[in-house]
């Protein structure tokens, strides 16, 4: 014999912190898709997108700064600012920076392109670059003065190959998946009998108790 009772609904709560970690999840898990895309993209050809903000300063001198994103032989992250003296008069001084303001009207630029590679840069693959590093993992940095240069700048590169940020990406996704099998054998390993666990369920939807 069953009495009906009010049925009575409460409120789901997920924790902030499991909100985190499902979209931390879902992040990585996109980034690792996008990097193996370039991964075999870069088997024929490199990708390329750059930030730039070129502008012509109040003294007429013209500066730059820019972020560069690269994916060849390995994934590439530039950083770099620079700046050089109003123009004169003399021809062989008319420096990339002017023109580039000039292009940009003051105004930052994002540009995308791919292209395949030169019969020169497949003809020295796998030689020595000379970029310092382990091989997987490269980083450089350098600067220029005026004086002895012409300009002043500094540029911060980064590389890591595709291989190694894939892993890198794949450590939360299998923590998480990790993590949610053991609470699944966890549950089940709790309730002896699916049947008593089924039967409870459809007796709480329909509000029933034993009399």
């Amino acid at each position: 014999m069953f009495t009906a009772v009010k049925n009575t609904i409460l409120p789901i709560v997920i924790p902030p912190k499991r909100v985190f970690v499902n979209l931390a999840t879902g992040i990585s898990l996109v980034l690792c898709v996008l990097t193996c895309v370039l991964w075999v993209r870069s088997r024929s050809g490199y990708d390329q997108m750059v930030w730039r903000y070129d502008r012509w300063l109040p003294d007429r001198s013209a500066a730059s700064t820019w972020v560069e994103f690269v994916s060849d032989s390995h994934l590439w992250v530039s950083i770099g600012s620079g700046r050089v003296g109003p123009p004169n008069e003399r021809a062989d001084l008319a420096w990339g920076y002017y023109i580039n303001a000039d292009e940009s009207g003051g105004h930052p630029r994002l540009t995308v392109f791919r292209d395949r590679y030169d019969p020169l840069t497949l003809l020295l693959a796998g030689l020595p670059d000379g970029i310092p590093g382990w091989r997987p993992l490269r980083w450089q940095h350098s600067t220029r003065t005026a004086p002895q240069d012409g300009d002043d700048s500094t540029t911060v590169r980064f590389g890591m190959a595709h291989w190694l940020l894939v892993v890198f990406l794949l450590i939360l996704p299998a923590g998480t998946a990790w993590r949610a099998m053991g609470q699944w054998h966890y549950r089940r390993a709790k309730t002896p009998s699916r049947k008593l666990e089924s039967r409870s369920v459809i007796m709480n939807v329909f509000g029933l108790v034993p009399n």
